[in-house]
């Protein structure tokens, strides 16, 4: 390999390929999710640190109206749909650090997170959707290789006893 490949994936990000494989990408509050990082190197990689952000985000439309009147008294009012974003949830996992990974080889790192017991479920409706999400990084010098984010689904743990009385 060159040293001007070597300059592209430095500032890319290419030279590593990182990927998220899920145990089972549906769970319920206080369950874990497990989850498999892996980064295969096309180039040798020092890398400072492997890491995992994990979010809970909504998403929803909005109506934004705007009215404005000109110089002559004259009224106009607009409207339009506007997106939104909430984060509900962020935290980082760093799953390893200082890790030299050789070209043509592969790691994996095993991540486990538990999900809070408040945790919101995952849902999309026709203007609002819950969306929890997963991004795996390489942090190394030039552009981080990443996954990007990548969806799982939290559901609602519900109680299906009855009572007697």
């Amino acid at each position: 390999m060159g040293i001007f490949s070597k300059i592209k994936n430095y500032i890319t990000g290419g030279a590593a390929e990182v990927a998220v494989v899920f145990e089972n990408d549906l769970v319920r509050p206080e369950d874990k999710l497990r989850l498999f990082v892996t980064a295969s190197a096309k180039d040798d990689c020092k890398i400072k640190k492997v890491y995992l952000h994990i979010k809970c985000e909504e998403t929803y439309k909005k109506r934004e109206t705007t009215t404005t009147t000109d110089s002559n008294g004259n009224t106009t009012t607009t409207s339009r749909d506007v997106t939104k974003y909430y984060s509900h949830f962020t935290k980082e996992l760093v799953l390893a650090e200082d890790i030299l990974l050789r070209k043509d080889s592969e790691e994996k790192w095993l991540a486990e997170f538990e999900i809070p017991v408040d945790a919101l479920p995952s849902f999309k409706g026709k203007d609002c959707h819950m969306t929890w999400k997963v991004f795996a990084g390489l942090d190394m010098p030039g552009n981080d290789p990443d996954s990007g984010w990548v969806s799982f689904y939290v559901q609602k743990k519900v109680d299906y006893t009855v009572e007697q009385m």
